[in-house]
């Protein structure tokens, strides 16, 4: 997560809908600021489990001003909660976005069962991102303190879509999720010289 100024950042929050009961990115993000330190896969020690964050009102800049893509994408509707759907949606770091692509992009992050990698409204979702060619990454979260494993779709998924042929789909996204797990992860270690 990095700071951001959550005042312009609300400006593009879905209006009405709010995290509720959801702490999903307050586990499954890194966060590295001089505020707070926590790894992925992790509970942040201020939030309290079905509640949220313990230390709301005077939580860390860095929470202040970040928000998933649920509660910033109006297409994505109530079913796309993080804690209910099991995927958080994320910016991409533009430095993992290939040539030729716009530099802003979504990763969806398995944060739960892996059959997520199935229902429809990702794959809806994936359909109409890829076809717009619009950057989008999968991944897969790794053991708590680790990097998560994280592929580009985009060029694994255009033939298919593009012929719809959903079945080649799932099954290009099958080993793009075997990929992830498969993919040698990094331990967080905060303040050395590899940050993640």
């Amino acid at each position: 997560m990095n700071p951001s100024d959550s005042g312009v950042k609300t400006l593009y929050l879905v209006p009405d809908r709010h995290c509720g009961p959801c702490t999903s990115c307050c586990k499954d993000l890194t966060i590295d600021s001089d505020e707070l330190k926590k790894p992925p896969g992790v509970l942040c020690t201020h939030c309290v489990q079905a509640k949220g964050c313990g230390i709301y009102e005077t939580r860390p800049e860095v929470c202040r001003g970040w928000f998933c893509g649920w509660r910033q994408m109006r297409n994505l509707d109530d079913s796309w909660r993080p804690d209910l759907c099991e995927i958080l949606v994320t910016p991409a770091a533009d430095e993992n976005v290939p040539a030729g692509y716009p530099r802003e992009g979504l990763t969806f992050e398995l944060t739960g069962s892996l059959d997520r990698l199935t229902w429809p409204p990702f794959l809806q979702a994936l359909e109409v991102l890829v076809e717009n060619s619009i950057p989008v990454f999968l991944s897969v979260r790794g053991a708590p303190g680790y990097v998560s494993g994280n592929i580009f779709l985009n060029d694994k998924l255009a033939g298919a879509i593009a012929a719809r042929d959903r079945g080649t789909m799932i099954e290009r996204l099958r080993g793009a999720l075997q990929a992830c797990v498969d993919l040698p992860k990094k331990k967080i270690e905060f303040g050395g010289p590899e940050k993640a």
